[in-house]
């Protein structure tokens, strides 16, 4: 394995996003300034002890996602641990295109898939 990042690895892992993402952030009144402010002033500390790439179906835990890059092209995809209720089916494909459109605002296209 090479020591050395590519130009596009660089400019992915230095590119700014957003600092507050997760599912706490839609609750209502939450605003991105106040977890901000108290990790300055000390009184919180930001750390990540699992990964925010999570996927809940019905509350419960049903797999990973992970975004791909190719071109002009974002793929939200998806890794599930077992087969996805029908019903979330659709609103997995829509939830996840918005997610791909918004972590990847520059691509021309968003899809969903399953690995």
């Amino acid at each position: 394995m090479s020591d050395v990042l590519t130009v596009r690895a660089l400019n992915r892992a230095t590119r700014a996003r957003p600092p507050f993402i997760g599912l706490w952030s839609r609750v209502q009144g939450f605003r991105p300034e106040d977890p901000a402010r108290l990790a300055h002033d000390r009184k919180a500390v930001r750390a990540t002890l699992m990964r925010g790439t999570l996927l809940l179906v019905d509350g419960l835990v049903a797999g990973t996602w992970k975004v791909e890059r190719a071109r002009a092209a974002a793929a939200l995809v998806l890794e599930p641990f077992g087969r996805f209720p029908r019903p979330a089916r659709a609103e997995l494909v829509e939830e996840g295109k918005a997610l791909a459109r918004f972590l990847e605002p520059d691509t021309k296209t968003a899809e969903v898939r399953t690995a």
